[in-house]
């Protein structure tokens, strides 16, 4: 058989973006700090899915999957984990529909924040859609 490089592998870009989001939630406790939750009780910080419901004709309506949600008592922050090779500005367009669906309580504040590998496309930092963006050197680095 003739080497092939990994990342030439069939869904080699899916299972490194899984393990990427799995650092991420891995090292959550100094992600925290960056997304300004210091000092203030963290209620969870896991993963979020919700199936979309049945509808009638027998099909389902698009469900809601989040990186990682962080509660706190007044707030939610949606975190998107992105691992490609250049991150534009379509994070913003899937991340503010994931706002939309997302329902909280009444009083509790809804945040973003962009944690990534790979190169950033500066208009992303500049549209300030995001309350934070973490670049994966920037978490990983003591």
């Amino acid at each position: 058989y003739a080497f092939a490089s990994l990342d030439m592998l069939p869904g080699w870009d899916s299972m490194i973006g899984l393990q990427f989001e799995n650092l991420v939630i891995n090292n959550v406790n100094d992600l925290l700090p960056r997304l300004h939750f210091d000092g203030v009780p963290v209620l969870s910080a896991v993963p979020y899915v919700k199936h979309g419901k049945r509808l009638a004709d027998g099909s389902r309506e698009p469900g809601l999957q989040i990186d990682l949600l962080v509660q706190s008592r007044k707030s939610v922050c949606i975190v998107e984990v992105k691992h490609q090779p250049h991150v534009g500005e379509a994070v913003e367009q899937e991340v503010a529909a994931k706002l939309k669906k997302l329902k909280v309580a009444n009083g509790v504040s809804k945040r973003t924040a962009l944690v990534y590998c790979g190169e950033l496309a500066p208009v992303v930092r500049g549209n300030g859609f995001f309350d934070a963006i973490i670049s994966s050197s920037d978490l990983l680095s003591p």
